[in-house]
């Protein structure tokens, strides 16, 4: 360790820190840049910062202790060791420290610089053993994880040459005599077993391909040849039969042993592949017809509406006095439908758009666009939105990704603000919501997490279909639009969204986002 060691000291006794200064300084074999936090919540903000190659943390944090700040750090993705400094000795402490991952535990009565140096050294050193070892883990992971795809791949071919029965599957020695067909290749040719007995290669090829198949034979066996061919075999009652397929020769010790071959017919492939592609086109000329409709209705809905709009509101102004309470209730009542209509028009006007109107992929910072966000969701008092780690910078088409996180901020504030309601002794439960980050490599996964009123799991995939809501009408303002607007962004980048939660104990909302430039599909 050739530069100054960066430590933290977590302690709220200032006899503690100048002990501790004074050790490090005693010291001669290395040198120390101490730092130094009295609180549990600097503590917090310090070691999130992640600038210090080792953590000194006092067991007693005034009514916190070492332990939560602890786990609190691991949970945040603290990667230095950490050190647990307790007043006496306690084995039930020291077992939950080990237990909780913390590097050493000492007693402040029994330390010295000598020990406190053996301490910190012995603790980075295994710390590094333990990054070398899980780096080579992750290597050796990865290259466990490349041979089971190799291997299901071989799987997968092998399964799929025997269950595609349609296909005409057929070995040939080098001489082009046949050694195997199977029975589709049989029905299709119509040849019997006796007459395979003398039939060559070479007879099956229509005598305008001939020249071109057999040119291509020469080259299969020298390993230079084009793997796929389309030709025509000739049937034994001489009907011409287009074929489309893949060509291999097998080797052994350097040395081609026989040809192999799989072979289909076009007529079949090429009838399901116009099928396809007039089904494709239906669905999107349907798609068209759902997005013009959305628009065109969208817009002469608007008009109407804002009519309505504006004659109840003028009925419960200028009318007020007039109406009784029930009245004034219906007022209100078809002022909070109108609006919600108009909502839901919005809504549905924003999943049209979504990947018909495109924008210019740029990179941007999460950071600041998910501030921005923070800022127009305008959260109350009650609720408090924290960006907890650093966020990556992504390209994407802004207004979209804007979209997804309006959508998933304001969801959490609005149900973390539900569960906000004053409690029996006035106060109100604080509400918490969580912005944090993720590699997941080739993606990142972002999540919006709260400690809301939580969602039961059966309702995990419904919340993400359009007009979807969990509460009724009448007592919420949802439209069931955003979580399915959220869900078309992420899937139109190749992305995936999910929910987990528990009744009661919040939710959190994860998607994942390619860490490179890809165009949307």
């Amino acid at each position: 360790m050739s530069d100054a060691v960066k430590v933290l000291l977590v302690d709220d006794d200032e006899d503690d820190y100048v002990l501790t200064r004074d050790w490090l300084m005693e010291i001669e074999s290395e040198q120390f840049e101490l730092s130094w936090v009295d609180t549990y919540e600097t503590a917090v903000e310090a070691i999130a910062c992640c600038e210090h190659d080792v953590y000194l943390l006092d067991y007693r944090l005034g009514d916190r202790n070492g332990l939560e700040l602890l786990s609190v750090a691991l949970c945040s993705g603290c990667k230095a060791p950490l050190i647990l400094l307790t007043g006496q000795g306690d084995l039930e402490i020291d077992l939950k420290a080990m237990r909780a991952g913390v590097a050493d535990y000492l007693v402040k009565g029994e330390i010295d610089a000598k020990l406190l140096e053996r301490s910190i050294r012995y603790a980075i050193e295994r710390k590094r053993a333990e990054v070398t070892l899980l780096e080579a883990f992750d290597e050796l992971e990865l290259r466990v994880e490349q041979r089971t795809a190799q291997l299901k791949q071989a799987h997968e071919q092998l399964q799929d040459f025997f269950d595609n029965a349609s296909d005409l599957i057929q070995i040939v020695d080098l001489e082009g005599n046949f050694i195997y067909v199977n029975q589709a290749w049989r029905r299709t040719l119509g040849y019997s077993s006796a007459q395979m007995e003398r039939l060559n290669f070479r007879e099956i090829i229509h005598p305008q391909e001939r020249d071109r198949v057999l040119e291509a034979w020469q080259r299969w066996q020298s390993g230079t040849g084009d793997a796929n061919l389309e030709t025509m075999f000739v049937a034994q009652d001489r009907t011409a039969i287009a074929v489309e397929g893949s060509i291999n020769c097998r080797w052994e010790e350097g040395k081609p042993i026989h040809i192999r071959g799989i072979f289909r017919n076009i007529t079949e492939r090429k009838l399901s592949e116009a099928r396809q592609a007039q089904l494709l086109k239906e669905i999107e000329g349907a798609n068209q017809e759902l997005r013009d409709f959305a628009y065109i209705v969208s817009h002469d809905l608007k008009a109407p509406l804002r009519a309505i709009g504006s004659l109840a509101t003028w009925l419960a102004t200028d009318y007020q006095e007039k109406l009784d309470a029930e009245g004034q209730e219906l007022i209100r009542l078809l002022v909070g439908r109108v609006q919600r209509l108009h909502n839901l028009i919005e809504g549905i006007l924003q999943y049209s758009r979504v990947g018909r109107i495109r924008e210019e992929l740029v990179e941007i910072d999460l950071n600041e666009l998910v501030s921005e966000a923070i800022e127009l969701i305008a959260p109350p008092e009650q609720v408090t939105i924290r960006i907890l780690s650093p966020l990556p910078r992504v390209w994407c088409e802004p207004t979209r990704m804007m979209q997804v996180f309006q959508n998933l901020l304001s969801n959490a504030v609005k149900y973390t603000d539900r569960d906000s309601s004053p409690a029996r002794d006035g106060d109100r439960k604080q509400g918490n919501v969580i912005v944090s980050c993720q590699d997941r490599h080739p993606y990142w996964q972002l999540s919006v997490a709260d400690n809301g009123i939580g969602i039961d799991p059966q309702y995990f995939e419904k919340i993400f279909q359009i007009f979807q809501t969990l509460s009724p009408r009448d007592e919420s303002e949802g439209t069931g639009v955003g979580l399915s607007i959220v869900k078309k962004i992420v899937e139109m980048y190749g992305g995936k969204v999910w929910v987990t939660s528990q009744l009661h104990q919040g939710s959190t909302f994860s998607f994942t986002w390619p860490k490179y430039k890809i165009e949307h599909r």
